[in-house]
């Protein structure tokens, strides 16, 4: 019962003002012992509770998060090693900086041949307006040798050194018939509109491989970034929780702190109770001698009677 357990534990102040001794009294020293050591345990874990001491228990649960988050590391450590090994970054974004490179370069021949179109409607609304000659002066020769000129630069763009000329003098020009260069420009525009339809072409073509590889190339940056934010996500929590530890480690054995064990109990080797043969052997022994005792002082007291009274 409540009532007798009661009577078989004492707690009392130890040798320390910081230690409390709790002691069982019981016949059998073993089972004595396992109450005390079972009371101490309840006692320990009831007051640090109380009063908000963990104990080491913090320790074990940053522990165990510390190598479920080393193990996370490991694992994002090799994944990126491993994304790493297969990253095709430099060279998704070398083949799309050449397509793109190409694309400006058509874009820009578009545009020239669309100004050089325009310089050739106005060089044929200028003939037209010269009047019913059929001569065409050094002035205008020297712009139609010009639109000429420009209109090869972009018809052959592959000439690595553009076509130049000099003129001495206006002289230098022979006089030539309007209609002649007029057709001759109307040619030209020909020419300069398959041109344009074929950058159009090619414009075409490039547009979806560049679209393909600006695709590709945002899934290998991604998957880039998702390993190394992995692994930097992986490195600063094994950081954090290891420093944890290790302050927990410091916390932990600071004595001043929560209630401890000072030592357990344990049955004594030796019964400390009373040994009833033992003692009857003493006492039987301890009578014996007395009773010897009692005979010799008897007989001394009646040997000196006889010799007073012979």
């Amino acid at each position: 019962t409540v009532g007798k357990l009661r009577d078989l534990l004492v707690a009392e102040a130890g040798s320390a003002a910081s230690l409390l001794q709790l002691r069982v009294q019981y016949k059998d020293p073993d089972v004595a012992a396992l109450v005390a050591n079972n009371w101490a345990s309840f006692f320990v874990e009831w007051v640090n509770e109380i009063y908000g001491y963990e104990g080491d228990s913090q320790l074990r649960f940053f522990e165990e998060q510390l190598d479920q988050a080393e193990n996370e590391l490991n694992v994002a450590e090799q994944s990126l090693i491993m994304h790493q090994a297969d990253n095709l970054t430099d060279i998704v974004t070398i083949e799309l900086m050449a397509l793109q490179n190409q694309q400006t370069t058509y874009l820009q021949r578009k545009q020239d041949i669309s100004q050089l179109t325009q310089d050739i409607q106005g060089m044929l609304l200028l003939l037209e307006g010269i009047g019913t000659g059929n001569d065409v002066v050094a002035p205008s020769q020297l712009t139609l040798l010009m639109l000429e000129l420009r209109a090869f630069n972009l018809i052959s763009p592959e000439a690595s050194v553009p076509i130049q000329f000099q003129v001495d003098s206006a002289e230098s020009f022979g006089q030539q018939n309007r209609e002649d260069q007029a057709s001759y420009l109307r040619e030209l525009l020909g020419v300069l509109l398959l041109q344009t339809a074929e950058i159009d072409a090619v414009l075409v073509d490039l547009e979806p491989q560049i679209l393909d590889l600006q695709q590709q190339r945002q899934e290998v940056e991604l998957q880039t970034s998702t390993a190394l934010r992995n692994f930097t996500i992986a490195e600063e929590t094994y950081i954090a929780l290891a420093r944890k530890v290790e302050e927990e480690n410091i916390t932990s054995q600071d004595l001043t702190d929560g209630v401890r064990f000072a030592g357990i109990a344990t049955p004594p080797s030796k019964p400390i109770a009373p040994n009833t043969l033992l003692n009857t052997m003493v006492a039987v022994v301890a009578g014996l001698m007395i009773g010897l005792l009692a005979l010799v002082i008897r007989a001394w007291q009646m040997e000196n009677r006889l010799r007073e009274h012979p």
